[in-house]
């Protein structure tokens, strides 16, 4: 599991799906402005899952980073528990 003091926490709790694609974005390439290497989102799960399928999916945050954040490494996903999942920056 990652060490928590290189993480950023994003609590996504009464987010949009369109809010929390949005602020995912920013605060990812805020995270990586700021040398951090983590980021810990917190997107629930007894509430619906389109912000987790969002994250998850294969056309979802990875590919939108990709395509809108292109100065921004690649990101790998690992569950933290089923309402948060990590973003961790890839080495360049």
């Amino acid at each position: 599991m990652p060490e928590l003091q290189d993480v950023v926490e994003l609590d996504l709790h009464g987010y949009t799906l369109l809010e929390a694609e949005v602020e995912i974005c920013e605060t990812l390439e805020e995270a990586w402005n700021l040398d951090k290497k983590k980021v810990l989102l917190i997107h629930g799960f007894h509430g619906g899952s389109a912000i987790k399928d969002f994250i998850w999916r294969e056309g979802g945050l990875r590919k939108r980073l990709k395509i809108y954040y292109p100065a921004l490494p690649a990101v790998y996903l690992l569950p933290h528990d089923p309402g948060s999942t990590f973003v961790i920056f890839e080495n360049e």
